[in-house]
């Protein structure tokens, strides 16, 4: 099983999934959990807020779509964690739920903010989950 976290640092949990710099990518194998890479992902949130580009320009390994006629779009999130199976986070709007879900992830939140400590719980079946985590949402 392939496993999607959210992170600023590749230590902790992004506390905001939407703003968050890259996805550290595990995979779970009995009950070991390995760090296979992390994936650096520019959200034009986290961009315009601190002046790196400008409209409808991307980031890094992972593009995020933009504001367009169709709207806000999770498009180049979702492309950096296709391959995934499972989206682990402390938090994230109700419609990055949806989007995730939609393209066959399973959600799940936690309030454990250390990554390595949350993928081991996960991968023993002892992960507490925090089922209020989607309540986040500012767009």
């Amino acid at each position: 099983m392939r496993v999607a976290v959210p992170t600023e640092d590749e230590t902790r949990i992004a506390p905001h999934t939407g703003r968050c710099r890259g996805f550290a990518i595990y995979v779970i194998e009995g009950e070991q959990a390995k760090k296979l890479e992390y994936r650096t992902y520019q959200s034009p949130h986290y961009a315009h807020e601190h002046g790196r580009f400008g409209e409808g320009q991307s980031g890094n390994d992972c593009t995020h779509g933009h504001h367009g006629d169709s709207g806000h779009s999770h498009r180049g999130l979702l492309d950096c964690v296709a391959d995934c199976d499972v989206f682990l986070a402390t938090g994230m709007g109700p419609r990055l739920v949806s989007d995730l879900q939609a393209h066959g992830l399973k959600v799940m939140f936690t309030l454990e903010s250390d990554i390595a400590q949350a993928m081991d719980a996960l991968a023993r079946g002892q992960l507490v989950e925090n089922p209020g985590g989607s309540a986040c949402h500012r767009h």
